[in-house]
C-alpha cells in the first residue's frame, strides 16, 4: 500500500496499475499453452505462477481504499488483467 501511496503522491495525472487476474481458466489456460506452444523454461514456469500470484477483484479494491485513493476504477479487461486507475481526462 506503501507503493501506490507514493506513485499517488508524485504522479501529475494519476496512476495506472495492470496486473494479472488470479483465476483457474487462466492459469490452466497459460499452462496448456506453454506447454503446446514453443516456450523457452522460464516463460514455461514463470507464467503459470504469475497468474498464481496475480489479484482478484477485493484484493485490489482493499488496496487502494487502504493506500487512500480517491476516485479509483476498477475494470476487468480481455485476457485476465485487472486495471486499476486513478487517471482521469485532461
Amino acid at each position: 500500500m506503501q507503493i501506490v501511496r507514493s506513485m499517488q503522491r508524485v504522479s501529475k495525472h494519476g496512476i495506472l496499475i495492470n496486473d494479472l487476474h488470479r483465476h483457474p481458466f487462466a492459469y490452466y489456460g497459460i499452462y496448456a499453452l506453454t506447454r503446446l506452444l514453443p516456450a523457452v523454461d522460464m516463460v514455461r514456469n514463470d507464467a503459470p505462477l504469475s497468474v498464481l500470484r496475480g489479484f482478484k477483484s477485493p484484493e485490489l479494491k482493499s488496496i487502494a481504499e487502504s493506500a487512500g485513493l480517491s476516485n479509483f476504477s476498477l475494470k476487468w479487461r480481455y485476457a485476465f488483467r485487472w486495471v486499476l486507475s486513478t487517471i482521469v481526462s485532461v
